[in-house]
């Protein structure tokens, strides 16, 4: 019963060594081929990328929207600190 779980086991590292190896290979493969889209460097690149380049942006929005609003108060206090300036 042992050597068969050996063998299974063994059998299954093989199988799955062999496919990743195959996925590895397919990397430099164009992006589209025949309305398939492959799992490759230039897909890596363009579409993994711009998502996380999009949640940056969306980030910065929020930062520089947030740092408006301070802005826009700051101005406010500093009008009316002048104008009490020189109310005096």
């Amino acid at each position: 019963m042992e050597a068969m779980c050996e063998n299974f086991l063994y059998r299954i590292h093989e199988v799955f060594q062999k496919s990743w190896m195959h996925q590895i290979a397919k990397l430099p493969d164009p992006t589209a081929m025949s309305r398939n889209v492959n799992l490759s460097l230039e897909y890596i690149i363009q579409y993994d990328f711009k998502q996380e380049l999009l949640a940056l942006k969306i980030e910065m929005d929020v930062l520089q929207s947030s740092i408006s609003g301070i802005m826009l108060s700051m101005v406010y206090y500093r009008k009316n600190v002048l104008i009490s300036n020189y109310q005096v």
